[in-house]
């Protein structure tokens, strides 16, 4: 459960990042009595999307990540409840890999298996490792090393400024 200033600290960084972006932000879900703030859920709905879609390419499961952020973000859903979460992925999947391709009680039932919750966990033990200490990140691989180009929200143009100077080296 957050106190009023770890509430008040997080709500001012979504300021700025609503300002800087021009995004909506909602404050709907923070703002429940005894709300916890816990991204596992969320994150676990994104490899979950992406262990059943098999996609190398990665696309239903950054549709999934996008479907949760405005859930969460510009809608105020509350991404820590399976159902919502296995509704909003599952819309997010079918839009990419076809209508009815997925169902959302097979992704819910998915979602909360000790596999799908053992995945979560490897991927936040691997962000460890590679020393993200925030969320979005963007790596890159180039010429065998490991770069890390943003953590947290960054400007289009940040980005590529970044990704310039690491790869015209």
């Amino acid at each position: 459960m957050l106190d009023d200033a770890t509430r008040n600290t997080i709500m001012g960084h979504w300021q700025q990042v609503a300002e800087r972006s021009g995004l909506p932000f909602s404050d709907t879900a923070m703002s429940q009595p005894g709300f916890v703030y816990d991204t596992e859920p969320a994150c676990r709905a994104v490899v979950t999307a992406r262990t059943l879609t098999d996609d190398e390419t990665g696309r239903s499961a950054l549709a999934v990540f996008h479907a949760v952020q405005h859930g969460f973000y510009a809608q105020g859903r509350d991404v820590r409840d399976p159902a919502v979460l296995s509704a909003l992925a599952v819309a997010a999947m079918n839009k990419v890999e076809g209508e009815g391709s997925f169902d959302v009680a097979s992704f819910a039932e998915t979602l909360v298996s000790p596999m799908a919750m053992s995945d979560a966990r490897e991927h936040f033990e691997q962000a460890k490792n590679w020393g993200i200490r925030g969320f979005p990140a963007l790596l890159l691989v180039h010429e065998g090393a490991l770069h890390m180009l943003a953590s947290g929200y960054t400007t289009r143009d940040d980005l590529i400024s970044t990704f310039q100077a690491l790869t015209q080296q």
